[in-house]
């Protein structure tokens, strides 16, 4: 019940996620309760079909009030974990951030803590051995991948 097809009769597993398709997912297997929206971030509308998912999100402190959230943006590796890193933090309590990247890419992260914390709790892997790919964006594969070992 956490994540759907696009279609009843399609997944699209190599399709490209969006940043308010992915928090719906985290919002969704947090379990957090339902908050109305009150118009409190620039770019989003109580008509989208997100806004009580960002509402839900700005309430739990997932993300923060008053920013732009670009939902429809395709989401970044980097991105997933922060909102992974946030919504678990939440749930099941402080991860600790001594995690040591030992990734050649870790100079183009811009956020190092919350990909630490992401992969201590194995929440996210790199795409291979030596490299994160921070700036990558995120297939629905690899968000169900990652909604799935939240939930573990």
């Amino acid at each position: 019940g956490v994540i759907e097809g696009v279609t009843s009769t399609k997944y699209k597993p190599n399709h490209r996620v969006t940043r308010a398709e992915f928090l719906a997912l985290a919002i969704r297997a947090s379990k957090f309760a339902t908050a109305s929206y009150q118009g409190n971030i620039s770019d989003v509308s109580s008509s989208d079909w997100y806004a009580s998912v960002v509402a839900t999100a700005v309430k739990e402190g997932i993300i923060a009030s008053g920013e732009a959230f670009r939902p429809n943006d395709d989401i970044t590796r980097e991105e997933m974990c922060q909102i992974l890193v946030k919504c678990y933090e939440k749930v099941k309590g402080e991860i600790s951030a001594n995690a040591n990247l030992t990734f050649a890419d870790t100079n183009k992260m811009s956020d190092t803590t919350s990909v630490k914390k992401a992969v201590a709790a194995g929440l996210m892997q790199g795409r291979d051995e030596s490299t994160f790919a921070p700036g990558d964006f995120s297939t629905r594969a690899e968000a169900a991948v990652v909604i799935g070992r939240f939930l573990k």
